[in-house]
């Protein structure tokens, strides 16, 4: 962990500063806190500070390199979600560790540690990816692998140019690659996005080979109004060798300015859990003020309702039927 610090602290002392060879390195972060309370009927109860509210707290540095002819080299070290709780820190934990080349007429290639198409899917799509009170997170108990926090070890990733307004993404991954590994997990995400002025629409494939392994698909839209922006996602998951039941999770989300700093975000999500009775509904309102570019207050409420299906919210979980409500509201700083 020192070194990592070590590392982090020559790279702020070169923050943002140009060399003659073309190249840079950047610092850069986020960290956010809020206080919450979280209830799940059964009992569960947990409330005081926590961290990564709105958005996973984090700490990176980031280069490129001119190479010449429009080609540059790309690198990335991130570590976290780093946490106002010293003793659950995750400087040790990278959430993304990359080198890559990058070019505007051939595309991007990149290897290491790297958010999947699907986590880039997920934010795309959904007002509150990755939060702490986003609902399809909440109410998704069943094992997704197209979320906000889809990241993968021993990855390759390429990004073709866009054609059309359309970008194509494809990532394969090794997952406990190595002689030692008990079970490698060949991993496979593939997405592909369009938009045209105000509309954006795209589609994600992720497929787990093992011998328990899983497909999944999503397609999302997005609309941006004078009024709102909304948003729509629908998901579907098959695990092989498990069962033959297909789950669904449906989301729509919207969010509405009410002046030039504040938002009101909306999001409802509802899991069908392969059979009629597991289902699982949940909501969730957020208010958010930018108090400037980086700095951001926000407050958000949700609910979710487990039908043979276990509802998640925050650190409470309502198994195997039940309830969970979780408040909370904090302070998120972007740098």
């Amino acid at each position: 962990m020192m070194k990592k610090l070590a590392v982090l602290a020559v790279a702020a002392s070169l923050g943002s500063l140009a060399h003659a060879d073309s190249s840079n390195v950047n610092v850069y972060g986020v960290m956010d806190a809020y206080v919450g309370s979280f209830n799940a009927k059964g009992g569960q109860h947990v409330s005081g500070v926590h961290s990564n509210g709105l958005t996973e707290s984090r700490l990176g540095l980031k280069g490129t390199e001119d190479l010449g002819n429009g080609l540059k080299a790309v690198f990335a070290l991130e570590m976290g979600p780093l946490s106002v709780d010293s003793a659950e820190n995750g400087l040790a934990t990278s959430r993304q560790a990359y080198v890559g080349l990058t070019d505007a007429r051939y595309g991007s290639l990149t290897m290491g540690t790297l958010r999947s198409p699907a986590s880039d899917w997920s934010t795309s799509y959904s007002a509150l990816a990755g939060s702490a009170f986003d609902p399809m997170a909440n109410g998704a108990k069943v094992g997704f692998g197209i979320q906000a926090n889809d990241r993968l070890d021993n990855a390759v990733s390429y990004v073709a140019p866009s054609v059309a307004g359309v970008t194509p993404k494809l990532t394969y991954a090794q997952v406990n690659e190595g002689p030692t590994a008990a079970t490698r997990m060949n991993v496979v995400v593939a997405s592909a996005d369009w938009q045209q002025g105000p509309l954006a629409v795209g589609g994600v494939y992720r497929e787990v080979s093992t011998d328990h392994g899983q497909r999944e698909f999503g397609i999302g839209a997005a609309y941006t109004l004078p009024q709102a922006k909304l948003m729509a996602t629908y998901q579907q998951r098959k695990a092989e060798g498990v069962n033959s039941a297909v789950d669904r999770l449906y989301g729509v989300s919207a969010v509405v300015p009410v002046s030039t700093r504040a938002n009101v975000i909306g999001s409802a999500s509802y899991l069908n859990a392969g059979r009629s009775s597991d289902a699982v509904a949940a909501y969730t309102v957020a208010y958010t003020y930018d108090l400037s570019k980086r700095t951001t207050v926000y407050a958000a409420a949700s609910y979710a309702d487990g039908k043979n299906v276990g509802a998640n919210m925050g650190d409470v979980t309502a198994v195997p039927v039940g309830d969970a409500s979780g408040v909370g509201g904090g302070l998120r700083v972007a740098f």
